[in-house]
């Protein structure tokens, strides 16, 4: 026996059957199934499984409602369900995608069905024809009990397309001015069309007071037609599609982290219409960046044994998937909407590598106000203008709690001062509309309730914000001792009191994160 150098060896996370029971190396994290082992010793491969203490503070793991049986093996598993997916406000057409997946993706051979705009159709037709041995698929809207169908064609070629040949891209100076004289005739908002902000009369907005002396509003915000989208080259799409941003989990895991979503994260950063969402989600006609900002923020509070169950180590390693999927269509412009690139980029702020990380939640949450800028979300005026929706408030008043409190804990001053901003906080009135009987299973019960707690977090966030303001300018002067308790007893008057003991896990969580937030500001600048 050769002689021991006191060499220790970690044993794997996840590991077959036959490679745990002879206690031998197994490749299934690597390969995925069947692993090498059992592929030369020819014998099924079978992914075991942990069995994990239940945490009752998280949810359970999803399932279809007919299969409650244990997870199967992966290759016993039924295809995971395709979500198509699109960039959101584009125009939907039945469009075609490559079928088969450059990346080995972590969920097997899964071939995603994507949605793509016009211009993106065609560089995956041009991509197609180079690559002869790829099957080629149909997507269909069947919303047929919230599940997509795909078609396999094998006798095309080619992938089918509508008639858009004739179409010219507008160079980007046609579009501005166009967006411009749009502005100047007050056309009303109506579908398919993105908001336009010039900026205050400070800025080259002043012409508009030129031209139009006698307009009927004084708002800078208008609505103009969707600008023609830049085409995308055929190797970009390719390199999305090699990165995994087109290969979505598995049809339970997508449930499960949806729900957690509403469930513990929406609650108190509110910058979704869940009634908008579920529709878009259940259509397959929600943007790909968006979804995935979605599934990591998501992944903290999911059962552990979901992801074992798809080959992830850990929550963690899914959240750090999503992220780079999510960063990877960014880094593209795959997204157009500004609305919803603003939604993506403030969730992933949720992200935090290492203390080292260039790219955490400071600089999310620096180009999700840069974006609100270039709309104007933070100048919205009361009564709202037609067109511009309560969820711009609160995803205003979202980017401003997050900025106030990482400020606060980073030691960094803060970008955001409301002497420059003249959107009003948000009230009950800016409460999403109830979702529809399909998609209530997916949100709390207390929504309402939580949602009141958030107004008064965001009163909170407030207070804190202006104590930063005057308490950390390196050449202001000392807040004088009636203005720090004027600050406290504001704080202060926000503290929610012990409810009865009958709450639900989540909206107790929720109530003790206020508290801890209350309490914390409350201590910190006494």
């Amino acid at each position: 026996m050769p002689p021991s150098h006191g060499r220790s060896y970690k044993r794997a996370h996840v590991a077959c059957k036959a490679c745990n029971s002879r206690k031998v190396r197994c490749t299934i994290t690597l390969s995925g199934p069947p692993c090498a082992n059992c592929a030369v010793d020819n014998i099924p491969c079978e992914m075991k499984t942990r069995k994990r203490r239940r945490n009752t503070d998280i949810l359970p793991a999803i399932s279809d409602p007919g299969t409650q049986e244990n997870p199967m093996s992966l290759e016993q598993t039924p295809p995971a369900t395709r979500l198509c997916t699109s960039q959101s406000e584009s125009p939907h057409w039945d469009t075609s995608g490559l079928a088969k997946d450059c990346e080995q993706s972590r969920w097997g051979p899964m071939t995603d069905a994507v949605h793509l705009s016009p211009d993106h159709s065609q560089q995956a037709h041009n991509a197609s024809s180079a690559t002869s041995s790829r099957d080629t698929i149909v997507v269909g809207h069947n919303t047929d009990e919230s599940d997509i169908g795909v078609a396999f064609d094998a006798e095309a070629d080619v992938p089918r397309q509508t008639n858009h040949q004739d179409e010219v891209e507008t160079p980007p100076i046609a579009n501005a001015t166009s967006a411009w004289a749009e502005t100047l005739e007050e056309h009303e908002s109506d579908g398919n069309r993105v908001p336009f902000y010039p900026g205050d009369r400070r800025g080259p907005a002043f012409v508009i007071d030129i031209c139009k002396p006698q307009r009927s509003t004084d708002s800078n915000h208008s609505f103009v037609a969707m600008p023609s989208l830049e085409s995308l080259q055929p190797e970009e799409i390719e390199y999305l599609r090699w990165k995994g941003c087109f290969s979505l989990p598995p049809h339970p895991l997508q449930e499960a982290l949806i729900k957690a979503y509403f469930h513990h994260a929406h609650s108190f950063e509110p910058v979704l219409d869940p009634q908008d969402f579920f529709c878009a989600y259940s259509k397959g006609q929600l943007s790909l960046l968006l979804l995935w900002s979605v599934f990591m923020c998501a992944a903290t509070f999911v059962e552990d044994s979901l992801f074992f169950v798809n080959l992830f180590e850990s929550p963690l390693t899914f959240k750090r998937h999503a992220f780079q999927r999510a960063k990877t269509l960014y880094d593209a412009d795959y997204e157009k909407n500004k609305v919803t690139l603003i939604q993506s980029v403030f969730l992933m702020g949720h992200f935090y590598a290492d203390a080292e990380d260039r790219l955490g939640p400071w600089h999310w949450n620096g180009i999700a106000i840069s974006l609100s800028h270039t709309i104007g979300i933070h100048m919205l005026t009361s009564p709202a203008r037609n067109g511009i929706r309560p969820l711009w408030r609160r995803i205003w008043w979202c980017i401003y709690y997050r900025e106030v409190w990482l400020s606060m804990g980073q030691g960094r001053p803060m970008r955001i001062s409301l002497d420059h901003c003249s959107t009003p906080m948000p009230g009950l009135y800016d409460t999403s509309p109830s979702c529809s009987p399909e998609y209530q299973h997916y949100a709390p019960e207390e929504l309402g309730i939580l949602f009141g707690i958030w107004l008064k977090l965001i009163e909170v966030t407030r207070i804190m914000g202006r104590i930063l303001s005057l308490n950390y300018t390196i050449k202001g002067a000392r807040p004088s001792r009636a203005i720090i308790e004027r600050d406290e007893n504001e704080i202060r008057a926000n503290w929610i009191h012990d409810g009865n003991n009958d709450q639900s896990p989540v909206l107790a969580s929720h109530v003790y994160q206020y508290r801890l937030h209350t309490q914390y500001g409350s201590e910190a600048y006494r």
